[in-house]
């Protein structure tokens, strides 16, 4: 089995060239560069939604959480507004923070 040897030439232009002894010819390495896929929802726009209709969860249900925006808004009638208020504001900062992803698990943007 031959052996493969490979060397770097650095030209003038700060590029180096990889060149393959072996196949005899030079050889190109690919680069791939992964981008954070993010959410096309707004983080302040949820978090403000949610700290100020979060009694109805109108920020859970803009991020996708239908399950999540009902039982806010039950639990929030069946209180008299009090625990949906509480649990809008406090959940409304988490989502300003940047605690909580959209339902489809990607981060929100900016």
């Amino acid at each position: 089995m031959a052996r493969r040897r490979r060397h770097r030439e650095h030209f003038d232009d700060g590029v180096y060239d990889d060149y393959d002894d072996y196949a005899g010819d030079y050889v190109e390495e690919e680069v791939i560069v992964y981008e954070e896929v993010r959410s096309s929802r707004s983080k302040i726009l949820a978090g403000l939604l949610q700290i100020f209709f979060g009694w109805m969860g109108l920020g859970r249900f803009y991020l996708g959480y239908t399950g999540y925006g009902i039982a806010m808004f039950i639990s929030s009638m069946l209180s008299l507004g009090m625990i949906g208020s509480v649990w809008g504001l406090i959940d409304g900062i988490r989502i300003i923070m940047g605690d909580v992803p959209d339902a489809d698990g990607l981060s929100l943007r900016d």
